[in-house]
């Protein structure tokens, strides 16, 4: 249910959220329940990069 994959493409969406044209390179996430789970993992994988 929670795999790799996931967390993969969390990490892709914050790495294309953060180079947007109008992004200050800071990705926020939010959800609840099942998004809120691939949120921690997702955080985790991206580490500081973006804070």
């Amino acid at each position: 249910m929670f795999g790799a994959r996931q967390t993969q493409d969390g990490v892709e969406l914050v790495n294309w959220a953060a180079t947007l044209p109008n992004s200050n390179g800071r990705v926020g996430m939010f959800g609840t329940s099942y998004l809120a789970i691939n949120q921690l993992f997702t955080a985790a994988a991206v580490g500081r990069i973006h804070r």
